[in-house]
């Protein structure tokens, strides 16, 4: 691109975001590009965290010091896994009723929403905390 990069990354947010939404279309998965400071291990999880809130699936990784920050950045947290399992849930059984969405706790939640619930489940499973324990599609 031949720009200067920059711990911010935002000379390359336009690439970024345009890959995402390539992938995204294309129906495969997309990572993000490798954090380039190999001992900034804070800076690695920030900028991951960031790439994940992109819609990123992963990230690159260059150097070990990156490994354990990346891998923080891609597990959810217990908080999240069950506000996950919870709309899988409730969007199952609204299916069964014929519907499309479904009001959970004032939130409506659609295809969307379980898209992503369901990416959730993924990294869960990716991450160890779930053993094969939840079925995709029933949330049980």
């Amino acid at each position: 691109l031949g720009c200067e990069r920059t711990g911010e990354g935002t000379e390359i947010l336009y690439s970024r975001t345009r890959l995402v939404i390539a992938a995204r279309a294309a129906g495969v998965e997309v990572f993000d590009t490798p954090f380039t400071d190999a001992y900034d291990e804070g800076g690695c999880f920030l900028d991951t965290v960031f790439a994940k809130k992109l819609g990123f699936d992963g990230k690159l990784c260059i150097s070990p010091h990156h490994l354990a920050p990346i891998h923080k950045a891609f597990t959810p947290s217990q908080e999240a896994l069950e506000n996950a399992l919870e709309v899988q849930q409730a969007m199952q059984e609204a299916q069964r009723e014929g519907r499309g969405a479904v009001a959970l706790r004032g939130r409506m939640i659609d295809m969307p929403v379980l898209k992503q619930a369901k990416r959730v489940i993924q990294w869960a499973k990716a991450s160890g905390m779930l053993k094969g324990e939840v079925d995709d599609e029933s949330g049980q």
